[in-house]
């Protein structure tokens, strides 16, 4: 399911390091004005996004303009502010304050000053006033200031609090209000993401079914990344999972154990773990998933080098109850064909446009602990709202409004398909159709689905990052080498063909008869029962 790209590339201006958004006829040496109306230095559109370079403005300033914006315009523009800042970089938003207006409402003084100054002395009662603050001058959506921080953490800035008016620790952003109703005035900032080599990993375990638990926390323990802990937070029935941990940990002193009671559910057990993990990093796996070595190191590497970044996550291989793998399913398929960094918005808007969870289930992603402790009243909530039958991707919108993704080609985890898994479970697909058109809803009105826009992604290849390639090249290029005689070079690349294909029967039957030559029986036999289970006939002369 390689996803359409979207290839074009938006204008940026360079020689700019000040913003002032929205400018009007107060323009602000030093400074680029930017309005639409002429005058401005830069007459742009700014609901169009900005056009300069991500990291590349050292303050933006913006008064009484916000409010001029839908509340989805609004944290677009955020986001965008975002995008463009420098890191520590400065936002200052000064604009009415809608507590303000809605205290003075039922008092005798439900005019205010701001009214009459600009000679609306003609008002006639507090409904009108309320109803002209509101409306007039193009006003879309005015602000309180918990509105206005949620969006702007939403945007995935930091906020620095409300200020003053002409105060601020900027030199450029003081005294710079120019009308007295700019009674709301909050600072943000890009925020500094500095860590060390090795940020600590917490893997967390959501534990309930103990049939494939072993082989899950085995897959955790192998993992050779030296800043790791280990939780497992068990809702199991039985002590089959208890036993198994107590046995592990007597040899590996990651692992942190805790026992649920009464047992949390499978929602809230996530959480728990949430609450539990003490890593800057979090990596969930489900008691039924595996991860592949080296999985914690690699996707911790890409969070670290890339600060702009609150999401990484890669394809995962499908497998059976029995760990054979599968083919994949739609969802699962690679949506890239090479080690990508993703614009935020638009994977978002892929993701809700197909309905498709393209990003991958817990087991397959790493986040920021901080990014996600963001996210209200829990991080599996999305607008606020609780995703039944979708809870991993409710977590993903609220990520990847506050930043952009990674997608790594490699297989770093396995999913497994099972009759008792979580997702087959009476009601569980009815819940997720529900949610799934709601959150078409909320993602339009935050931002981050465009209705009838097709699916494109804004990618740039990752630097040093691998790249997918169909297997139908692997293994034609294994023939050749069979051809020639080099049957470790034929080897090397059916392993390769395997491993872009694990159903390609062919591979199976050829690198089994090359074992069987080498005098590798028993692998060499088994290689031939596994292309015999996918439907390819073997040669005789094999012995099979």
């Amino acid at each position: 399911m390689t996803m359409p790209i979207d290839s074009s590339s938006r204008p940026m201006l360079t020689g700019t390091c000040f913003l002032n958004l929205g400018c009007g006829s107060q323009k602000i040496p030093g400074f680029t004005n930017i309005d639409v109306e002429a005058g401005a230095d830069l007459v742009h559109d700014v609901t169009q996004g900005l056009p300069f370079a991500d990291d590349s403005i050292e303050a933006i300033y913006s008064e009484h303009f916000i409010e001029h914006l839908t509340q989805a315009q609004g944290v677009a523009l955020l986001r965008e502010c975002r995008r463009v800042l420098a890191p520590g970089a400065v936002l200052r938003v000064a604009t009415p304050d809608l507590d303000d207006i809605v205290s003075r409402y039922a008092t005798p003084e439900w005019l205010g000053s701001g009214l009459k100054r600009h000679g609306f002395e003609w008002v006639q009662n507090p409904c009108e006033m309320l109803n002209i603050n509101m409306r007039e001058w193009g006003h879309q959506y005015l602000y309180n200031e918990p509105e206005l921080v949620r969006l702007g953490e939403m945007a995935g800035l930091q906020c620095l609090g409300r200020r003053p008016l002409g105060e601020s620790d900027n030199a450029m952003l003081r005294r710079r209000e120019t009308r007295p109703e700019s009674l709301l005035i909050v600072e943000f900032a890009k925020a500094l993401r500095s860590a060390p080599e090795h940020p600590l990993v917490s893997i967390l375990i959501p534990a309930h079914n103990p049939r494939y638990f072993a082989a899950a926390l085995q897959s955790a323990c192998e993992q050779e990344y030296p800043a790791l802990e280990i939780v497992v937070s068990d809702d199991c029935p039985t002590q089959d999972i208890a036993a198994w941990t107590r046995t592990v940990a007597a040899g590996d002193r990651r692992i942190r154990y805790v026992r649920n009671e009464p047992p949390q559910g499978p929602r809230q057990n996530y959480i728990h773990c949430l609450n539990l993990a003490r890593g800057d990093y979090i990596k969930f796996l489900n008691d039924d998933d595996l991860l592949a070595p080296g999985c914690v190191a690699r996707m911790a590497e890409c969070l670290r080098d890339n600060p702009s970044v609150t999401l990484v996550t890669s394809h995962r291989r499908c497998i059976d109850e029995n760990g054979r793998p599968l083919a994949d399913l739609e969802p699962t398929r690679r949506i890239v064909d090479r080690d990508s960094w993703i614009d935020g918005v638009s994977l978002a808007h892929a993701v809700i446009a197909t309905g498709m969870n393209a990003v991958g289930e817990p087991t397959t992603a790493m986040f920021r602990r901080e990014d996600a402790a963001r996210t209200q009243p829990d991080f599996l909530c999305f607008a606020g709202i609780p995703w039944p039958g979708i809870g991993d991707v409710g977590a993903w919108m609220s990520l990847l409004s506050q930043g952009d993704a990674i997608y790594l080609v490699q297989s770093w985890s396995s999913f497994r398909q099972h009759p008792e898994q979580w997702q087959r479970q009476p009601g569980v697909g009815a819940n997720g159709e529900s949610s799934w058109a709601k959150l078409r809803h909320h993602g339009a009105r935050l931002a981050l689905y465009t209705p009838d826009a097709p699916p494109a992604l804004r990618i740039r290849p990752l630097p040093g990052g691998a790249e997918y390639r169909d297997p139908t090249v692997y293994y034609a290029a294994a023939c050749a080498a069979q051809a020639d005689g080099d049957a470790a070079t034929a080897l090397a690349l059916l392993q390769q063909t395997i491993e872009a294909d694990p159903l390609h029967a062919e591979a199976f039957r050829d690198a089994g008869e090359l074992l069987l030559g080498l005098g590798d029986e028993a692998n060499g036999r088994m290689l031939l029962a596994r292309a015999e289970e996918l439907g390819c006939r073997v040669h005789e002369a094999s012995g099979a």
